[in-house]
């Protein structure tokens, strides 16, 4: 909470779920005690172990841009989007694919020559209407 504006309650207000998420966690952390936050926790992760990491293409809380900030820093690092998927890709269709991604990159332990063409193959349920 130290993280969030003084004035996040009062600019979430007019918003449709308003300000409630804010209030509930501020006077919840206001119970907790505090520990120290070091400078080093602001600095980009840099590693050279493999990471897969996956996102949502229309994701509003994570948005992919942030993977792609942090595969600057990770050159061992694989992004792969996932389309029509936000925060989840629950409810999509095809979502066997990123299971058999996740699984091929933990035997491997790498991300180079992961084959991600099913991907593109992951759509939305369609659905219909009656009249």
């Amino acid at each position: 909470m130290p993280f969030i504006a003084q004035d996040a309650a009062e600019r979430d207000e007019p918003t449709y779920l308003g300000s409630y998420r804010v209030r509930q966690q501020r006077e919840a952390c206001a119970e907790w005690p505090r520990g120290t936050v070091f400078p080093q926790q602001f600095e980009p992760v840099r590693s050279s172990l493999p990471v897969l990491m996956t996102s949502g293409d229309l994701d509003p809380v994570t948005p992919a841009a942030n993977a792609d900030e942090l595969a600057k820093t990770l050159p061992n690092s694989l992004h792969v989007r996932i389309p029509f998927s936000g925060h989840s890709p629950n409810g999509l269709a095809g979502l066997e694919c990123l299971d058999e991604l996740k699984r091929v990159f933990i035997e491997r332990g790498r991300t180079q020559g992961l084959d991600t063409s099913c991907v593109s193959k992951i759509t939305r349920p369609s659905f219909a209407t009656s009249w």
